[in-house]
């Protein structure tokens, strides 16, 4: 396992090597900017792509020069490096288990893990209802920790508990916006990059709704990595050119059965799922089959990874 840090560390020891994950306000990372300034070195900053650190990076920006960052995905800021770290150190042969057999009968057509209830997934949600998919063949995990639309969904609609890590119900199931420390969220971030075989066996299609639908950058995560990992087929709601992106470096997610969509369209989503709940899912995972065996091997091809993050670190002007 490596991620982009690991081979900085590998082919750049000279490299400071900074994460804005233990960073919660601007004091602390002008403290960091003047100790950069003085060792007058090169950094590498390791990130995720939420409001917070994009505001730590314009900061960087404007006061620092020496410096790359990363974060799930692609990015087009030029200091951004691309890194695929969720395949490389998050899920392994070892998380993701054995191939799941998906000739067993399926017990939903579709799944879709809400995650965090930003506002472009609830557009995707209120679409796939008002095309009467969100019945007892449709699984849906939805947390309104907010208490958005209420109306529509006045409780959270939580995994069954087979469907759900044991661990994680011990302490009251998946909550979005626990603290880092609380021990709920702590079991789940230890289940991340494991796959729950029962969950993907039973269902037949993943509805994936990424953290982004904004332009300028392919937001990948856990959520597009999932459904790849298990072989199951996947509509993304994402980043304008998600799934080129994905083509790009090599997974085939593109297949006539799967129809097209626009990426950021929630009705074109909706009205695709639509076509698929007509179709029978024997015919779904025969004609699918050869590409879902292929996305899965290249997802857990350590080496080629390795010489794909190799390549970015070299290319990049500093």
């Amino acid at each position: 396992m490596h991620t982009l840090s690991t081979l900085i560390k590998e082919y750049y020891p000279n490299t400071l090597i900074f994460s804005l994950y233990d960073i919660d306000d601007l004091e602390k990372v002008q403290e960091h900017i003047n100790e950069w300034k003085e060792k007058n070195c090169r950094v590498f900053i390791e990130s995720d792509d939420n409001f917070l650190h994009r505001k730590f990076i314009q900061t960087i920006k404007s006061r620092f020069e020496k410096f790359a960052f990363t974060s799930p995905g692609r990015n087009d800021d030029e200091k951004h490096i691309t890194n695929f770290n969720f395949i490389t150190s998050t899920f392994n042969k070892s998380t993701v288990g054995p191939y799941i057999d998906h000739d067993t009968k399926k017990l939903y057509r579709f799944l879709c893990l809400v995650g965090k209830p930003h506002e472009h997934r609830w557009q995707l949600i209120i679409s796939l209802r008002d095309k009467g998919l969100l019945d007892d063949n449709f699984l849906l995990s939805l947390h309104n920790t907010l208490r958005a639309h209420t109306h529509l969904f006045p409780k959270d609609v939580c995994l069954p508990e087979q469907y759900e890590w044991s661990e994680v119900s011990e302490h009251g199931g998946y909550k979005p916006y626990a603290d880092k420390d609380d021990p709920g969220r702590q079991a789940w971030m230890s289940k991340l990059g494991h796959i729950h075989h029962r969950l993907y066996q039973d269902t037949a299609i993943s509805v994936v709704s990424e953290a982004s639908v904004e332009k300028g950058l392919n937001l990948v995560t856990e959520k597009t990595w999932a459904p790849i990992l298990a072989e199951q087929p996947a509509i993304f709601q994402s980043n304008p050119g998600h799934i080129d992106f994905l083509e790009q470096v090599g997974f085939k997610i593109r297949n006539e059965v799967l129809g097209d969509y626009v990426e950021t369209d929630c009705d074109s989503i909706a009205s695709v799922c639509d076509t698929l709940d007509a179709q029978t899912v024997k015919e779904l995972y025969s004609e699918t089959k050869k590409q879902r065996r292929h996305n899965r091997e290249l997802a857990l091809d350590e080496a080629h990874w390795r010489d794909y993050h190799l390549a970015q670190l070299k290319s990049f002007k500093w």
